[in-house]
């Protein structure tokens, strides 16, 4: 009641009433009334709104927010590289973990807060009761994950990735190799040697793997 007597007399005494613009914004607990009316006086948040497909790797993600002139790939780097791991993470690498969905962003967004929030989402979507299940079959959430991101980029049809995860959970079961091409492609990018120059002539995910690639010595493979 107090800051809203203070607005009251901030509004009288300043006379700029009729220069606040209407809009969506956000404030601060305790906000001062004097900071209010400025931002109130400047007009709304700016709101975009960007929307990451699945199957993104972590740097892609920063491609795409450098390419969309949002942040600059060097401030993902940065966010990514001082995150602080949450309970449900299998160790500090984030792949997985940044849910696809569309998200909102203002003028207050940070390559930080933009991945918090791509990780509050998961939290809210990946629930207690889904992993529950999956371990109820076995599976960590971990597991879950991986052999997801498999068979994300092994599928180009939504409808047929609940086969491809059936054959590869059969194969896994025998004691077989997966024998997918995305598992090769992901290995190949992280070699210390030859990956960047991979990347840049290829892209993340190189598209005709070679019988060399394909006998490449890697844990990923």
């Amino acid at each position: 009641a107090a800051d809203r007597e203070a607005l009251r007399v901030l509004l009288t005494f300043t006379g700029i009433g009729g220069e606040l613009l209407a809009g969506r914004y956000e404030f601060a607990m305790n906000t001062p009334p004097v900071e209010i009316l400025r931002r109130l006086r400047g007009g709304p948040d700016r709101i975009e709104r960007i929307t990451f497909r699945a199957g993104l790797r972590v740097e892609e993600i920063g491609e795409i927010l450098e390419r969309e002139r949002i942040f600059t790939a060097a401030e993902w780097r940065a966010a990514v590289a001082a995150v602080s791991p949450r309970t449900f993470m299998h160790d500090a690498d984030l792949l997985g973990y940044l849910l696809p969905d569309t998200y909102e962003l203002d003028d207050r967004t940070t390559a930080a807060s933009l991945l918090e929030a791509m990780l509050d989402r998961f939290a809210e979507q990946v629930t207690p009761d889904l992993v529950a299940e999956a371990e109820a079959q076995g599976w960590s959430l971990y597991e879950v994950l991986t052999l997801a991101s498999i068979v994300e980029r092994e599928g180009v049809h939504p409808e047929e990735k609940p086969q491809i995860a059936a054959v590869f959970r059969n194969r896994l079961a025998l004691g077989m190799a997966l024998q997918a091409d995305p598992t090769v492609q992901f290995a190949i990018s992280l070699d210390p040697v030859t990956g960047q120059a991979s990347v840049f002539e290829y892209g993340w995910w190189k598209a005709e793997l070679t019988l060399d690639d394909l006998a490449y010595d890697s844990p990923y493979n």
